[in-house]
């Protein structure tokens, strides 16, 4: 395989070493969202390795539209996190979004609302079903081999379609919202 590059996006021939990486056929709105993606990622995060660029594409459902959005002020996103990770990272979801259509395994995570402060651009696309392998499974949890992974790798068989958005520097961004619960009791 080619070295692939973020700034591939802008040399058509370039964006076959992507679609052959991805093992995907090269199908418009394939190649139209792996350009996108790729233009997002050397833009707003140009020291993103391109193997760590690679494993978003494969979290994308790349046969539907891939766009680069802006996220006006008080939009409000959701998250999925674990007890033990930050919650600004990467990866939102629209509120109302069922966290078992996000492509990740469920176990232990907790909603949590955010709501934009500042007009933030994001990359928008549909979740592709995939094999978590970087959550802990709970006890018991059915569990599948990852064959893209390093022998005997099992992770939990997580469905996709949900809206998901890759939103940089997320700190600067958004705020993190009471549970609507908590809310409630204030008014």
């Amino acid at each position: 395989m080619s070295t692939l590059s973020l700034s591939d996006y802008l040399d058509p021939h370039r964006l076959d070493a992507w679609l052959a990486a991805l093992g995907i056929p090269g199908a418009p709105t394939r190649r139209e969202g792996v350009k996108t993606a790729l233009q997002f990622f050397a833009a707003q995060m140009p020291t993103l390795p391109a193997h760590e660029a690679l494993s978003f594409l494969l979290a994308m459902d790349l046969s539907r539209r891939v766009r680069i959005v802006l996220l006006a002020e008080e939009t409000k996103v959701a998250a999925f996190r674990l007890p033990d990770e930050p919650l600004y990272k990467l990866f939102y979801s629209k509120v109302g979004s069922d966290m078992h259509d996000l492509g990740i395994n469920p176990s232990d995570r907790h909603f949590v609302r955010f709501e934009v402060v500042h007009t933030a651009a994001a990359l928008e696309s549909y979740t592709t079903g995939a094999i978590d392998t970087w959550t802990r499974p709970l006890p018991g949890q059915k569990l599948v081999v990852a064959p893209r992974g390093k022998p005997n790798t099992k992770g939990y068989l997580a469905r996709g379609g949900a809206i998901q958005y890759v939103i940089p520097n997320a700190s600067r961004y958004l705020k993190v919202l009471p549970p609507p619960d908590e809310e409630k009791k204030k008014s």
